[in-house]
């Protein structure tokens, strides 16, 4: 019995440890991009018809595709 608990103990810490690393990448990706995108159009570009710079055109050009 004692050898179950430890290897089920030890395949969660296993699996809490493969799954935070990649959802914090996901989650900094998801949320900070766009809105670190948003605040550096407002703060650089305040008219946003300025085209973005090139790191973000891909964002940009993704952006004005759903404008309609």
């Amino acid at each position: 019995m004692k050898e179950i608990s430890t290897n089920v103990l030890i395949g969660r810490n296993n699996f809490a440890k493969r799954i935070t690393l990649p959802s914090i990448i996901i989650l900094v990706v998801t949320v900070v991009g766009p809105l670190g995108f948003l605040l550096y159009s407002s703060f650089f570009d305040w008219n946003l018809t300025v085209p973005a710079p090139p790191r973000f055109a891909w964002f940009y050009n993704f952006g004005l595709v759903f404008k309609d």
